[in-house]
């Protein structure tokens, strides 16, 4: 089913009929801060604005229609996790259980992928100041440490940086080369909030504007693209996929079966009212077939095949230029880890801290970030760090040599059916979420005994989460890197490079003069944004620079098919 059968236009030109406006649509896939970049860029496309590179130009109008697969609204890898009532009946001490207890219902909040990001380049800065100003963003300031080992090794590290501790437990600066920023109500409120004042700010202007209609933005989350089919006569594109729970990352397999027999073997429609409820308003334009002059695709994912439950089934020839240009993936692990505070605090002596372990790179308490209080509700006090007392909730990062380990145990594919696995809740809650647990509470105990006391902290709530593509690795590693290991035909690397600050990355495999921050096909109208395809130190602001970029490269290509100045 065409996912074009779900938009609704949403303005009506206002142009007189003297005058003459060009209009595109626009199609971005992913709904992470290379999405939110995008979709915020292409929107000036019509404004006459210089905050950027740009020259934008009012009588080019850009319909972007931004589609996002994730269960829990837009975010990507800077997602946040909310849960209202532990599912574990069982409290955990360190080493021992306690009898069963009924489970306590209360409000818990992670980030349980990006837990932070940097703004170390000028147009990056430039942004985050705009951002604060519309209070998405604030600086993060707490008691940020690393592990007495690490720390020593920082003072002195090897004359190789390669191999010195210092480069390989760096977490982006963490803790020594501050500011660190994060969402004022997690970190998947940075890409929501970047698309929420975009919509509005876009909507605001059509009403105002007397001389032609303001480019527009609709996002669509719970919606996989599934498939891309160019028309041979207009070279433009249809989209095809689905929503619901057949779009979810981490439905089960048997789940998605049972919905393919269900709809003649086919993934069930996209009906209007999954996606805009009640209402089926241009269900006559859409039927008509609504193509897009441009996609847009920020998750690097779309480039697998069509087992992956993330591919886009894009053009084949396109597909291989990402894959050689991402190199290789850095996978990550996560738990979200519940302590019980109603006896006390924790004990714990800092907000953020990295390691020198074989299984945990970082660990940061969101309690301690801005906007979000101790029992993990918003707060208007910039730094509660323990609320009511009684709930802690931390996130324990994994090291990428942990994650390649854990993932060649058990494969995203598989090897006989070469269907995809999607994260198990009993594999995440029984393999990764416990030894995160147990290397946190390994660290806190040979290291910050007179903090944390005889009894470590009871734990309440446990879960983990996956991240297979969690950022590229660095340009510096190839295919003759001593760290890469293929699994199930995918490349990963766990080469260590300082991720601090953002910066340019020389890589003699990429043409600098093309892009040093996006992949892109002129004559196919595709392109290929974030960090993975980008030359810039890996995470957060290279994905969002990206996303800039590459809107800015297609709205000058827009201009010289109009005939309009670039």
């Amino acid at each position: 089913m065409r996912i074009t059968n779900t938009v609704r236009m949403m303005t009506t030109t206002k142009a007189s009929p003297s005058s003459i406006q060009k209009s595109f649509n626009v199609a971005i896939v992913g709904g992470g801060i290379t999405g939110a970049t995008t979709a915020q860029t292409l929107l000036k496309s019509s404004i006459n604005n210089s905050d950027s590179d740009c020259t934008y130009n009012n009588n080019m109008k850009i319909n972007v229609h931004l589609y996002d697969q994730g269960q829990r609204g837009v975010g990507g890898r800077a997602s946040h996790r909310r849960v209202e009532s532990p599912p574990m009946d069982t409290i955990t001490t360190m080493g021992s259980e306690k009898e069963q207890q009924p489970a306590k219902k209360l409000p818990m909040r992670w980030d349980h992928g990006c837990q932070f990001f940097r703004a170390d380049t000028e147009k990056m800065q430039n942004l985050v100041q705009k951002w604060m100003e519309e209070d998405i963003v604030k600086k993060w300031e707490g008691k940020f440490m690393s592990s007495p080992a690490a720390a020593a090794d920082a003072i002195s590290p090897s004359p190789s940086p390669s191999s010195s501790t210092r480069t390989r437990r760096d977490f982006f600066g963490m803790p020594s080369m501050p500011p660190f920023y994060v969402g004022v109500d997690g970190m998947q409120s940075v890409p929501k909030g970047i698309l929420d004042l975009a919509q509005k700010n876009s909507l605001e202007r059509n009403d105002n504007e007397s001389g032609g209609s303001i480019s527009t933005l609709r996002v669509f989350t719970g919606t996989r693209v599934a498939q891309l089919e160019q028309n041979k006569k207009s070279k433009k594109w249809k989209l095809f996929g689905t929503s619901g729970t057949a779009a979810y990352h981490d439905t089960p397999e048997s789940a998605i079966q049972k919905l393919k027999r269900k709809n003649g073997n086919q993934l069930p429609p996209v009906s209007c009212s999954d996606v805009v409820p009640g209402t089926c308003e241009a269900e006559a334009e859409a039927e008509a077939g609504l193509e897009y002059d441009a996609v847009i695709l920020t998750d690097v994912s779309s480039s697998f095949g069509a087992w992956h439950r993330a591919s886009a089934g894009i053009p084949p020839q396109f597909a291989e230029r990402v894959k050689s240009r991402v190199g290789a993936r850095v996978p990550l692990l996560t738990a979200m880890i519940a302590f019980d505070t109603s006896s006390g605090i924790t004990g714990i002596p800092f907000d953020a801290s990295t390691f020198d372990h074989d299984v945990l790179w970082f660990a940061s308490k969101n309690n301690s970030k801005p906007g979000i209080n101790g029992n993990g509700t918003v707060n208007d006090d910039t730094n509660n760090t323990n609320g009511n007392g009684n709930i802690e909730c931390w996130t324990l990062v994994s090291t990428p040599e942990y994650a390649m380990a854990k993932i060649e145990e058990t494969p995203m594919q598989d090897p006989t059916t070469g269907s995809f696995i999607p994260q198990s809740p009993d594999y995440l809650t029984t393999v990764p979420g416990p030894d995160l647990l147990k290397a946190f509470q390994e660290e806190l105990s040979n290291n910050y005994s007179d903090s944390i006391g005889d009894q470590f902290p009871n734990v309440v709530y446990m879960n983990a989460q996956r991240w297979g593509s969690a950022m590229p690795c660095h340009r510096q590693l190839r295919e003759s890197s001593e760290t890469r290991t293929v699994i199930s035909g995918v490349p990963y690397d766990s080469g260590r490079q300082p991720l601090a600050p953002t910066q340019l990355e020389i890589d003699a495999n990429i043409n600098m003069e093309e892009s040093s921050s996006f992949l892109h096909d002129e004559e196919l109208m595709l392109y290929q944004a974030g960090d993975m395809m980008s030359s810039y130190t890996p995470g957060f602001e290279s994905a969002a620079l990206s996303g800039i970029d590459a809107a800015e490269s297609l709205i000058r290509k827009l201009k010289r098919i109009e005939g309009m100045d670039a």
